[in-house]
């Protein structure tokens, strides 16, 4: 499975605006990587929850892993996910890597 691209990513956000708000309430998997933009028009389009893999808070581990994000854009991230009732980050994380 690949994560889709921001573009891609926008794009079903934005096409999922011309139907009613209500009918679009849930949650999606992410990489802790989405710029502020982004967030904002899966939050402005009904998204509930992020389930966000972040695997570990060690830059080497996440290099081992080759998982492409760093600690700080995973804290960016958290930063830029709008905070309120209507918007929540399940984080994921993987206890017991090697290293």
């Amino acid at each position: 499975m690949t994560t889709p691209s921001r573009r891609t990513c926008r794009a079903r956000a934005k096409s999922r605006r011309s139907s009613a708000r209500s009918a679009w309430i849930g949650s999606c998997n992410s990489r802790a990587n989405l710029d502020y933009d982004t967030i904002k028009s899966f939050k402005d389009n009904g998204l509930r929850l992020f389930l966000v893999g972040y695997e570990s808070g060690n830059d080497e581990t996440l290099k081992r892993i080759k998982k492409c994000v760093t600690t700080d854009e995973m804290r960016k991230f958290t930063k830029d996910c709008p905070q309120g009732r209507t918007s929540v980050i399940h984080g994921t994380f993987i206890l017991g890597l090697a290293g």
